[in-house]
């Protein structure tokens, strides 16, 4: 399923009849399908939404750099068009990103967060690694980041054997439009969130 918000088409899938809302935001370089092992657990219970971020997987990825701010206004946007209030946000790396910056720009807009694997400040000493991933997307294509990125989000030890899950988040790589890829590096190496939340969550 597809929504024109905030200046961009973007795909998104709802799984689960009834329950709480839970809503999944996936890293860079991925999609939405990286959650399937995730929504078959929750499905039963929540209903589950997961999204492609701007860029990536069949959602619509236009030039230029885009920002954290830009990113969580277009998932505020796509929420509100479907009327999803008060979800739980579950966001994997940029996903975690997204939320933080969410809930800062949105307050009171989810019964929780979880932030799994990602930051709230990029060190500047980090600066040179992203530039030089963007200049290697633009000159190579995202073939040439699967094999270093493999490195960085997987142990030696669950590289060393054959593993489906490693040729499947190589596949969501290599499909990553570069222009997408470029704009959400653009988003992450500017990200300085300073997060107070707090929810009633605990008292439902």
């Amino acid at each position: 399923m597809r929504a024109l918000v905030n200046g961009v088409t973007l795909n998104y899938e709802v799984f689960g009849g009834s329950g709480p809302w839970v809503v999944l935001s996936h890293s860079l370089m991925c999609d939405l399908t990286m959650w399937g092992a995730q929504i078959d657990a929750l499905k039963s219970n929540y209903r589950v939404f997961a999204f492609d971020t701007r860029g990536h997987g069949a959602s619509g990825g236009p030039e230029g750099a885009y920002s954290l701010d830009q990113l969580a206004a277009d998932a505020k946007a796509l929420l509100d068009s479907l009327e999803i209030k008060n979800p739980h946000w579950v966001g994997l790396s940029m996903g975690g990103m997204i939320g933080m910056t969410y809930a800062i720009n949105f307050p009171n807009s989810f019964a929780s967060l979880v932030l799994c694997d990602t930051t709230s400040r990029m060190p500047p000493e980090a600066q040179p690694a992203w530039k030089e991933r963007i200049d290697i997307a633009k000159k190579d294509g995202m073939k040439a980041l699967v094999s270093g990125t493999l490195e960085r989000w997987f142990t030696d030890s669950f590289r060393s054997q054959p593993r489906p899950e490693l040729e499947f988040v190589a596949s969501l790589i290599e499909n990553t439009s570069v222009t997408g890829y470029v704009g959400c590096c653009h988003a992450i190496h500017k990200i300085n969130c300073c997060l107070l939340y707090t929810s009633d969550a605990a008292d439902e």
